[in-house]
């Protein structure tokens, strides 16, 4: 949140409304985005989209972006048709789980300059790992890799290279992951120890991407 938070202020944005899934947990997500989007003076309103009346409140209230906190496809399209609308002026940003094909192909012309959050440089990778894995799936088929490829990837990806390391051994594998040597996959670098396996030396990289044109192409990023 706090990343997004930056990417938002650095873009312009002064007035967001944050709609979000009535989840436990979506509802924390919007809590925290809320926190940060006020932390660098960016107005900020938010309500469930289960709520009645949420349509008429964002649009009276006129911002100039819509968060959509949202990961089911479901639900969030006729959140963003409704609202689109009512306010063809108001930019569109939807969260890092739809950020994906079938979800860009719902949106259908509204998929024009939607933005989204995401977590890998679209087309000017600067990591090996992360161009490799984005040049594989692309000419595979896969037009718009998601995070879930990433985290997928790099799952499979860092067993076999502790494979190697271990000469096909499972228990050295899982000695040399745990050792906390520093090792670089798509969504990022890892250093695993025995009592941390989330691995993550930082949190995973945050831009903002838009669709244009058909294609997913960075706005600004960390």
């Amino acid at each position: 949140a706090e990343a997004v938070a930056l990417r938002l202020d650095a873009a312009g944005f002064e007035r967001v409304f944050l709609v979000h899934d009535p989840t436990e947990f979506q509802h924390r997500v919007a809590a925290a985005m809320k926190c940060h989007l006020e932390k660098r003076n960016i107005q900020v309103a938010s309500q469930a989209g289960s709520s009645r009346n949420w349509l008429g409140t964002a649009a009276a209230w006129r911002p100039d972006l819509l968060y959509v906190v949202y990961s089911n496809e479901k639900k969030a399209l006729p959140l963003a048709l409704n609202f689109r609308k009512s306010r063809p002026e108001t930019a569109l940003l939807f969260g890092r789980s739809l950020l994906r094909q079938s979800f860009i192909d719902a949106l259908g012309p509204m998929a024009e300059g939607a933005l989204f959050v995401d977590l890998f440089r679209r087309g000017k990778s600067e990591r090996a790992q992360e161009g490799g894995f984005m040049s594989v799936l692309t000419t595979r088929g896969i037009t718009v890799p998601t995070a879930n490829h990433g985290f997928g990837w790099d799952m499979m990806s860092l067993c076999g290279q502790a494979l190697v390391k271990a000469h096909g051994n499972t228990c050295g594998a899982v000695r040399f992951l745990e050792s906390g040597v520093a090792i670089s996959g798509a969504t990022g670098s890892f250093r695993f120890r025995s009592e941390n396996h989330n691995g993550r030396e930082e949190f995973c990289p945050t831009r903002i991407s838009r669709c244009h044109r058909g294609q997913v192409e960075e706005v600004c990023h960390a």
